[in-house]
């Protein structure tokens, strides 16, 4: 904490993320990256018992990747980020979370500047008189997944 947020005054952040980690780079990487991800969720669940942090997620993991988490760790991650729009959505991943009191919360919810080529989306607009980004968002509000 000290190295990565020097001359904070404050000692308690919020919330402290532990996004996905993946690098091909490394020698039987699949292994090797599902260890860094226990060894980061282990060291934010440190902070949080320690109260340098009040609350801890995850960002980017897919149900494997959460699975390790909960098998390994003793407080359950408080959100877990990730890309949700209508274009591109796991609907078993935001279940899971759900069943396990994780809560989803998304990024690139305005389709990465795509939606404005989406014909559904302009009709859905049209339809209600609102703009894409507004469909967009409301999908997502929806779906139990907040902004």
């Amino acid at each position: 904490m000290e190295r990565s947020f020097p001359g904070l005054k404050s000692n308690l952040h919020n919330p402290e993320f532990v996004h996905k980690i993946c690098s091909l780079k490394w020698p039987d990487y699949a292994r090797t990256n599902k260890e860094r991800r226990i060894q980061s969720w282990l060291a934010l669940e440190t902070l949080k018992r320690e109260n340098r942090v009040k609350s801890i997620g995850v960002s980017n993991f897919k149900i494997k990747h959460l699975v390790d988490v909960l098998d390994v760790g003793s407080i359950v991650p408080i959100v877990n980020q990730i890309e949700w729009h209508p274009g591109f959505h796991d609907d078993y991943l935001r279940q899971f979370c759900a069943k396990h009191g994780i809560a989803s919360f998304a990024h690139s919810s305005l389709c990465r500047g795509k939606q404005v080529h989406d014909k559904t989306l302009k009709k859905i607009g049209s339809k209600y008189d609102v703009g894409l980004s507004e469909v967009s968002l409301g999908w997502a509000m929806q779906q139990g997944v907040s902004q």
